[in-house]
């Protein structure tokens, strides 16, 4: 379960590192998940289209998706609009930037991501590469797991924006073990796991 002092999390790592895994274990028990997934992997039990408006519970369980039909930056505002309206919940955005395609964030996403604590949303946004992560994220996430790289690129994003402990740490994790940094200091290295 996502503890309730993450404001924002941001999860970095490459293929088969164990980002999909870390998200389900932080997931896990939430009532209240509005998800967007370009590459369509991740589900929840209710399929919300574009344009197709459900009724949003004030309180209680939500735990819904977008699926990745379309336009992928439309899609990525869409769920964004549907978190703004449920309220109190979880906004996430599993490989942001195949969502963007390359634009500069909408209003929607960019609304939830700067003022979402506004209507007690939080946000979870993974990434493969360090250096892909817009300024108004790095700015707004409190909380970053960061799985093993030695790309320069990305060693450099995260000394820079993130820790310069962390972007030692990063080099000689194993797979599946992440570095958790909370407000520019190394929390934790942790274990992801698969029940």
């Amino acid at each position: 379960m996502l503890p309730s002092d993450y404001d924002g999390v941001c999860i970095i790592g490459k293929r088969k590192q164990g980002k999909s895994t870390l998200l389900e274990q932080l997931l896990a028990g939430e009532p209240r998940v509005q998800l967007y997934d370009a590459k369509g992997a991740l589900r929840e039990p209710i399929v919300i289209k574009r344009g197709v408006l459900p009724s949003m519970p004030k309180y209680g369980v939500h735990r819904s998706y977008v699926p990745a039909e379309g336009q992928p930056f439309d899609e990525c505002e869409w769920s964004a609009f549907l978190a703004i309206q449920l309220g109190r919940c979880i906004s996430i955005v599993d490989e942001l930037p195949d969502a963007l395609e390359g634009q500069e964030p909408g209003a929607s996403f960019a609304w939830v991501t700067r003022m979402g604590r506004m209507r007690a949303i939080r946000f979870i946004y993974s990434f493969q590469r360090a250096f892909e992560v817009p300024r108004m994220v790095t700015a707004n996430a409190s909380d970053w797991f960061l799985f093993q790289t030695n790309e320069p690129r990305d060693l450099q994003y995260i000394a820079q924006s993130v820790s310069a402990d962390a972007a030692i740490r990063v080099r000689n994790l194993k797979r599946g073990q992440a570095v958790h940094v909370r407000d520019g200091n190394v929390f934790a290295i942790m274990e992801t796991y698969r029940p």
